[in-house]
């Protein structure tokens, strides 16, 4: 754990560098723990406990991002699942304004700590670049207690560094500080069966194909969002229930 909390301390130091030259416009700090009991694979439903925590950075630059996340896996219990790990991502985002109604949104995570094994299900991190093509009302629709919705959907495409490509889409409203969406994901290619198979089996719980529907509910308070996310899999995935929180710091 040691070692991992001075690489953060290194990379954040050189990521704040230009911080005190206006550079930097905000920060945000956020944290998720995902509990997984069930999973869904080619012929089994296994039980499996799993608690996979994210803890991250993220420093605002413009209509972009670049910051740090640590992930841990466990598996509690008597009968634990893989070995447990952790470790690094480097993570940065932009979003292209493509109208008054459109963006295309970009995101990509770079793991860079050794000893990973993402043939087993306990892997830590993940290597992927995401684009997501959104659509938004930003002048809201009808009025419910006083305030207006603001509608949204969106389709994109993640793609990992084994070549895997998933296809992505979300549908939503927020409407005073609460947000409703559901999102469904669905894998073209990728490891089949990660229980039986022989094929990628040293890449085979990182590059599954999966598929899946997930529901989830926010709210804005001020500075600080709060969420909780419920995934149901279709395929080769795990009845995921995540808890998340984001503070975001404005700089003047």
């Amino acid at each position: 754990m040691q070692k991992y909390y001075n690489l953060v301390l290194i990379i954040l130091s050189i990521l704040t560098l230009d911080l005190y030259g206006q550079l930097v416009d905000d920060i945000s700090v956020h944290y998720s723990y995902i509990h997984i009991t069930e999973a869904k694979f080619t012929d089994v439903n296994a039980e499996p406990r799993i608690n996979r925590q994210y803890a991250g950075v993220d420093l605002g630059i413009g209509r972009g991002t670049i910051g740090v996340l640590y992930q841990k896996t466990t598996s509690p219990g008597d009968s634990p699942v893989g070995t447990p790990e952790e470790g690094i991502m480097i993570t940065a985002g932009y979003d292209f304004v493509l109208s008054r109604a459109m963006r295309l949104e970009g995101y990509g995570r770079i793991g860079v700590s050794p000893d990973i094994n993402p043939a087993q299900p306990l892997y830590a991190t993940d290597t992927d670049v995401r684009l997501n093509l959104v659509w938004y009302n930003r002048d809201g629709v009808g009025r419910l207690g006083g305030g207006a919705f603001f509608p949204s959907t969106y389709v994109g495409v993640i793609v990992n560094r084994y070549g895997r490509i998933q296809e992505i889409a979300g549908l939503g409203t927020w409407w005073q500080g609460i947000g409703l969406y559901i999102t469904g994901f669905h894998s073209f290619n990728g490891v089949d069966d990660p229980l039986n198979t022989v094929e990628d089996a040293d890449i085979r719980f990182a590059n599954i194909k999966n598929s899946g529907v997930s529901f989830s509910v926010s709210y804005d308070f001020k500075n600080l969002k709060m969420w909780v996310k419920k995934n149901e899999p279709l395929e080769n995935g795990g009845n995921d229930l995540t808890f998340s929180a984001q503070y975001q710091f404005y700089f003047d």
